[in-house]
């Protein structure tokens, strides 16, 4: 029998991932892509719709095509995996927000951190909600000197092979 009360993991489980060491694409974690964006854009909110499979326009651009697609996906399959079935979820959705106002020099000094906030809403059939948020710091990689710097560390690069 299906059970509701591994929907409380399934949540949990989602947005660990999600934001993770483990979420990496091409050159930088998912967060950190994400960050940059947000710095570079204004805009601070994301968001993957699960049960409707439609997620933020940045989903479908290069690095990031996949992860719309793909964490939809391991929703359901965590959904199934942990006991639980479809017809038990009514409503579910990742939403990421960022805090480009407020930053902290990063580890090293090399980089500036912006705390996020990620919740992930999954509402059963009965109306029981399973919401969880994380929240924390995050920084885009790979470091990116400033621009005076970075012509003479490119430089640096070419003549000595660094």
């Amino acid at each position: 029998m299906a059970k509701h009360k591994v929907l409380k993991s399934v949540a949990h489980n989602i947005g660990a991932s999600f934001t993770s060491l483990m979420n990496y694409a091409q050159d930088d974690y998912v967060m950190g892509k994400l960050l940059t964006y947000a710095r570079s854009s204004g805009e601070t909110s994301f968001f993957i719709d699960f049960m409707s499979s439609k997620w933020s326009p940045i989903f479908d651009k290069r690095p990031l095509e996949r992860i719309g697609s793909f964490y939809t996906k391991m929703f359901w399959e965590n959904v199934e995996h942990q006991g639980s079935d479809r017809s038990l979820v009514k409503s579910a959705r990742l939403e990421l927000a960022f805090d480009i106002t407020r930053k902290k020099p990063a580890a090293g000094g090399l980089s500036e951190e912006s705390p996020y906030k990620c919740t992930v809403t999954l509402i059963d059939d009965r109306g029981v909600d399973y919401s969880r948020t994380l929240s924390g710091w995050w920084f885009p990689e790979p470091y990116q000197p400033p621009a005076g710097i970075r012509g003479w560390l490119l430089r640096l690069r070419w003549r000595f092979g660094v």
